[in-house]
């Protein structure tokens, strides 16, 4: 992709993130193996909720789901293969602000 065109999309995208940062504070991924073929994926989020400026609100959101084997990312399928881990957390924030603090801003 042409710079002209990459750097440009790169900013946009970091300012979105950085827009959506300031009302989601957090964001993790549970997942934790239930039997041979399933396994629970919970998806908790800590935003902030403004009813008005003087007043911000934080909240937990939690999403639980069964997940097939097929379905979990292959990093999990490959550390449960090499030592039968049996749950996975993933800090979902941390990783998209490590990804875009690395992305080249160059022009």
């Amino acid at each position: 992709m042409d710079d002209k065109v990459a750097v440009p999309i790169r900013r946009v995208v970091k300012k979105a993130w950085e827009a959506l940062r300031k009302y989601l504070l957090k964001t993790v991924i549970h997942l934790e193996r239930r039997n041979a073929s399933k396994w629970e994926r919970r998806i908790t989020s800590f935003v902030v909720e403004v009813l008005t400026p003087q007043t911000p609100i934080i909240k937990k959101v939690e999403t639980v789901e069964e997940v097939d084997w097929d379905d979990l990312p292959d990093d999990v399928r490959s550390a449960w293969m090499k030592s039968e881990q049996q749950f996975h957390d993933m800090d979902v924030t941390a990783i998209r602000d490590q990804q875009l603090e690395t992305l080249e801003m160059t022009n």
